[in-house]
């Protein structure tokens, strides 16, 4: 980012908490921040950006939700496909709401 924020982190960690030698990919990191408009200004930047670096390497930001929240995304999962298959664009409105275009028309359907 060029703008530089001042960014502060109130917790951080690894994960997984064990490093496998196995894995071609670094670990995670999971920070917590105390600024909930901060981690939202750099979610959306990384969102802008078709690539976010950090000492020139190439880095991925994304955000880290609840289990709930995966396992309620996750339910919706069948329907995504069916309507994917189907080449119609969707939409997630939060964990219990999806809204598709369909002959000119929104379609909205709640859990």
């Amino acid at each position: 980012m060029k703008n530089e924020l001042e960014i502060q982190i109130q917790e951080a960690h690894r994960m997984p908490n064990v490093q496998s030698h196995n894995r071609s990919t670094p670990r995670h990191i999971i920070m917590k921040m105390p600024n909930i408009q901060n981690k939202e200004r750099i979610l959306k930047a990384t969102r802008e950006r078709s690539q976010i670096t950090y000492r020139g390497k190439p880095i991925m930001i994304t955000a880290d939700f609840s289990t709930q929240t995966l396992k309620a995304r996750r339910s919706w999962n069948n329907i995504y496909q069916a309507l994917k298959k189907k080449w119609v664009p969707t939409k997630n409105l939060g964990t219990t709401k999806l809204s598709f275009r369909f002959e000119d028309k929104i379609k909205t359907f709640h859990n």
